[in-house]
């Protein structure tokens, strides 16, 4: 991505919170049409497009055409968020009535809580928690409001290669469900992840009116942090509408945070680097209002041993998922999990996992799969070199 281009973006984006930078936003963006027809490309790549009309619009920072192609993603994204909540709004009902709880996640939680705005802040899916033992309950009530999924949900909340799964609702909707046992999708941070603290610290929302659940302020965070972790391929370039989650959250409830306990569960799960790297970006290039001090814990936090090296295994990971099962082996903490792990997870899953994962077309044929999964495996890994 062009770097001039992502700092005239953050530039302008800022003024939704900073309105004095929007004379330097003008500033910047003064450089033509080619800078605008840039600008634009890179806020829709980012999921900011409809932030950027918002923050800018009738400011006279950006060319009038150029406000008129933005205002489209606004009400794109207006129309199908509004749809797809009251698609929320039926699901968190059915759940409520078999008696499953639920935190929103990402998107579900922010749009109207945080942004305050459905418009601004576009989702490719609904993101919500469930605890494990209620994946199939929760999968089974949403398949009454027509949600489908691939695959057998039971098998899919074993697979330690798993932490969500994806169901999809029927038209004219067509709204993705993607239900959630674990915050992170790497073995290591899903070990160690402090679930019952979750739970404990969430706090009561609603949603049209329907009850559910949101992350407490510190889970919050640690959670935002967290997820642009995951999704780190070494470069470092976050993808600039998580980066903005944080920013937004910072800038609406930071003054509600405690500092010193997300300090405490980043060091216990594993995340001070990367709590540290988002919040330091965060208060160096977008001017979130992070309070004196609150940094310092995590500048003077020394990460563990196993934090360094699941973070080096992550990045090469998200580089290249055929890299998946030896970095979450490398990552795991001592040697009775790596053996565990490599003989139930990778060598011998269960016969039902073989059968579903492999769409075994009887099971007298199981066996028969294993020599060919390692030898898949074993591809995989001398292709990824």
């Amino acid at each position: 991505m062009d770097e001039a281009t992502r700092r005239i973006l953050r530039l302008c984006l800022r003024v939704r919170w900073q309105p004095q930078a929007a004379e330097s936003a003008r500033a910047a963006v003064s450089g033509g049409i080619a800078v605008c027809d840039s600008l634009v490309e890179v806020a829709r790549r980012e999921g900011v497009a409809p932030l950027l009309y918002h923050s800018t619009r009738g400011l006279a920072i950006l060319p009038p055409e150029v406000e008129a192609q933005l205002h489209v993603d606004y009400w794109r994204t207006a129309g199908r968020n509004t749809l797809w909540f009251r698609e929320l709004e039926q699901a968190l009902t059915r759940l409520a009535r078999a008696g499953i709880s639920v935190i929103l996640l990402k998107g579900a939680a922010m749009a109207q809580a945080v942004y305050g705005n459905v418009a601004l802040r576009p989702m490719a899916d609904l993101d919500l928690l469930v605890r494990e033992g209620h994946v199939a309950a929760a999968s089974e009530a949403l398949s009454e409001l027509g949600y489908q999924s691939s695959g057998q949900v039971e098998l899919r909340a074993r697979d330690i290669h798993a932490n969500q799964l994806m169901l999809r609702g029927p038209e004219p909707a067509d709204a993705v469900i993607e239900l959630h046992w674990a915050l992170f999708w790497f073995p290591h941070y899903r070990r160690i992840a402090p679930t019952e603290w979750l739970w404990a610290t969430a706090r009561p929302v609603r949603v049209e009116g329907v009850g559910a659940l949101a992350l407490g302020n510190e889970a919050q965070l640690l959670h935002a942090c967290g997820h642009l972790l995951h999704h780190d391929s070494g470069d470092r370039s976050f993808r600039m509408l998580w980066l903005v989650d944080v920013v937004e959250f910072v800038n609406r409830h930071g003054r509600d945070v405690d500092w010193g306990m997300l300090a405490a569960k980043a060091t216990t799960s594993d995340l001070v680097l990367a709590v540290r790297e988002v919040l330091e970006e965060v208060a160096e290039d977008w001017l979130a209002p992070i309070p004196d001090g609150a940094l310092l814990p995590f500048r003077t936090a020394r990460p563990s041993a196993s934090e360094v090296r699941a973070r080096s295994w992550l990045a090469a990971t998200t580089a290249s998922m055929d890299r998946y099962p030896m970095a979450s082996l490398a990552a795991l903490p001592h040697w009775g999990s790596k053996i565990r792990f490599l003989w139930r997870d990778l060598l011998f899953p269960s016969l039902a996992f073989m059968r579903c994962r492999y769409n075994v077309p009887h099971p007298l044929l199981v066996p028969f799969y294993y020599p060919y999964r390692w030898l898949k495996g074993l591809a995989r890994a001398l292709a990824s070199r």
